[in-house]
């Protein structure tokens, strides 16, 4: 059967191409439509996981046939969405589907967004008032659109029994994220008050800081409210943009609308006036209390506030990458409100000095050195603007830089006439914006560093296929937090000699514009903007993430050399080939030809490498695949997304040596967590030769 369904387009012109496309598949020769369609086309799965907060975390798991797509929420062009309509026990329900990043396709001219291979769709499972815990039934109808030259609809209902234990459940609490929701709303706050801090907004808080002196006592709590709001609210509008961009099927972070030319400009344009404004050049009162202490509406303080979040968000604070991160991939009320605790963490220290009478008389009487201090704050303003400018050279070349440095002349015109001219500058900055966007907009200009070479993520797996040590660098252009850390911590002569010695192969992956690998690359670190730094030590060791903040070189080193300490402590000699290939190369064993797939006895399963202890027999059971499979560790593993051959995984690794165990999954018996794992990375400890060998303190799993 043939089936196309367009979806709701936005123009006229991609309707009539859809219709055409439409046409032109059903005149396609019988033998076309009826070539062959693979059985199953796509497989639903149904998988599900409890953590330790009571949080249950439902997954339909699709497996789709090579060479074939389903469609993401906004499918594009044409295409219709994938459905999951739940048939649940009385009092339960699904949250909204947390849905991956999709691809993008093209045919015949048409652009829709959706999934290839394996992707999962997550939804929370929400439990009624007073529920203990227990057995659920869940029972899910899945419909979807496979598409490949044709489309073909898929229907499947699965089904599933999860049994989550009392222990794990708050009397009367829903199974929701109620302690990383409280956390992050913390981290944002603590995050938001640090910002104040970074050097895109101290400038213009010390330039509110005047209006509050000039009006210490006209209503000053008043002031301190609609700047907060001016602060919340803006930072609401840019995280709904961030929301609705990445619903519509593009890779975006924090900072996303600097990766676009014409926000430079037009901000650097803005930072340009408000400097001139500053200097006493022209005395038109800008919609900004912080630029004019005598302005004294409220309208000011909110603008205030606005001006402060734009200039902050090329900055990134300590504890504002874990929020965000986690806000991302949230619903939409959740993800808000993180934002708006992060705006009020940077509005804090303002509305503190409001609120706080005592406070307010510490600060210094009004007099002549306000105008001094005013007019000495016009050139950070300048520098911004002057940073800015460079910031758009680097996106989008020298024509681009010529159209933000025409318009600097024209502002600077006006300002000379006395704004006799001002309207005609304003329209002739217009023009010469919308004349030059084109060029803006198709331009770009690589990012270079210290003998660094381009990240991408071909680049990383051929560094990482050499063995050595790889260290990745994720920045822009735009970040003041990553060219401060670059210049205090990177690149410096001890880094350099450090890279050299250790023959570590350095990537720099470039954000200024928009990049969907990075974006993709960001978020398997549970990241959603610059800057991120990663080690990778080398021989299949697991990366290791250094801090967004970086003091200086020592912590680089520092890092550089725990992972080299623990690499010397593991030996690997004594390993035979296929474990060599397997743990230290990321190998896979043939199914049912490993020497624990069908191993009974009781006693513990250890790191082949380093020795310490992994898994239990008593948390072994049969999976049918042909590889041992327990339901959890004993030990400590480390868990890291796995794009290879095309899928998306879990990859398991051991913490102490590296080594690749294998995969985990949410099918195990009873919902829960199915650890596949190769046989040839692990080792034997019979029950009896466990206290003799240094396990004894695991005697107890078997009483």
């Amino acid at each position: 059967m043939l089936f196309w369904q367009n979806g709701i387009l936005g123009c006229r012109v991609k309707a009539m191409r859809a219709l055409f496309l439409a046409l032109f598949l059903l005149l396609l020769p019988l033998p076309a439509a009826a070539q062959d369609i693979p059985d199953p086309l796509v497989t639903f799965t149904l998988h599900a996981r409890a953590d330790d907060e009571g949080r249950v975390t439902l997954s339909v798991e699709q497996d789709i046939a090579p060479g074939w797509h389903t469609y993401y929420r906004n499918p594009g062009d044409s295409g219709i969405a994938t459905t999951v309509d739940w048939d649940l026990s009385e009092g339960f329900s699904v949250g909204e589907i947390r849905w991956p990043e999709p691809q993008r396709f093209e045919q015949a001219g048409l652009v829709t967004f959706g999934y290839e291979g394996r992707v999962a769709l997550e939804q929370d499972l929400v439990a009624p008032a007073g529920w203990e815990g227990g057995s659920v039934a869940l029972t899910a109808r899945i419909e979807a659109l496979a598409c490949k030259e044709i489309c073909v609809p898929v229907t499947q209902t699965a089904q599933l029994t999860l049994d989550v234990p009392p222990s794990q459940r708050g009397a009367g609490d829903p199974l929701w994220t109620w302690g990383p929701f409280l956390t992050a709303l913390a981290l944002a706050f603590l995050g938001g008050l640090i910002l104040n801090l970074m050097p895109c907004v101290f400038p213009v808080l010390a330039l509110k800081g005047l209006s509050l002196v000039q009006h210490r006592t006209a209503h000053p709590a008043w002031h301190g409210a609609a700047y907060a709001a001016g602060v919340i609210a803006t930072f609401l509008a840019v995280a709904a943009a961030l929301l609705a961009v990445k619903g519509a099927g593009a890779a975006a972070g924090w900072g996303f609308h600097l990766q676009e030319p014409w926000v430079v400009v037009a901000l650097a344009w803005l930072m340009f006036a408000v400097g001139l404004n500053l200097a006493g050049v022209f005395e038109v009162r800008l919609p900004f209390a912080a630029s004019q202490p005598r302005a004294t509406g409220f309208v000011g303080d909110f603008a205030t506030g606005a001006l402060v979040t734009l200039v902050a968000t090329p900055c990134t604070a300590p504890f504002m990458a874990a929020a965000l991160g986690w806000a991302l991939v949230q619903p939409a009320p959740a993800a808000l409100a993180v934002f708006a605790m992060l705006g009020a963490g940077l509005a804090a220290p303002y509305v503190a000095l409001t609120l706080a009478p005592g406070l307010a008389r510490a600060l210094p009487k009004p007099g002549q050195w306000m105008e001094t201090l005013r007019q000495f704050l016009a050139f950070p303003m300048f520098g911004a603007a002057v940073w800015l400018a460079w910031v758009l050279a680097r996106q989008a070349g020298a024509d681009a830089l010529g159209v933000a440095l025409a318009g600097f002349v024209l502002l600077a015109f006006a300002v000379w006439t006395n704004r006799h001219w001002a309207l005609a500058a304003a329209v002739a900055c217009l023009a010469l914006f919308a004349a030059a966007l084109p060029v803006m907009q198709a331009c770009t200009v690589p990012s270079a560093a210290m003998g660094a070479k381009p990240w991408s993520p071909a680049a990383l797996d051929a560094a990482l296929a050499r063995g050595g040590p790889v260290f990745v660098e994720m920045t822009a252009d735009w970040c003041i937090t990553c060219k401060a850390n670059h210049a205090v911590a990177i690149d410096r002569a001890e880094t350099r000699a450090l890279f050299a010695e250790k023959g570590v192969t350095y990537l720099v992956g470039d954000w200024t514009r928009r990049d969907a690998d990075i974006t993709a690359y960001l978020e398997t670190f549970d990241r959603q903007g610059v800057p991120l730094y990663v080690y990778y030590p080398g021989a299949g060791a697991p990366p290791v993430v250094l801090p967004q903040i970086l003091s200086g070189p020592r912590v680089i080193a520092r890092v550089v050399e725990e992972a080299d300490a623990r690499e010397s402590a593991m030996d690997t000699s004594h390993l035979t080939p296929e474990q060599r290939r397997v743990t230290q190369d990321g190998g896979t064993e043939r199914a049912f030809t490993g020497a624990y797939w069908n191993h009974h006895e009781e006693g513990i399963y250890v790191d082949v490498v380093s020795g310490e202890a992994l898994f239990a027999s008593s948390d072994k059971f049969d999976s049918g695949t042909g590889w041992p499979s327990f339901t959890r560790p004993i030990g400590d593993v480390v868990e890291r997304a796995d794009t290879s051959h095309g899928m998306t995984r879990t990859e398991v690794v051991s913490a102490r040596a590296g080594s690749h165990l294998g995969h985990v999954f949410d099918d195990g018996p009873g919902g829960a967590r199915r650890y596949c794992i190769n046989s040839a990375a692990l080792r034997f400890v019979p029950r009896e030769d466990m206290a003799q060998q240094g396990y004894a303190e695991h005697l107890d799993i078997f009483e």
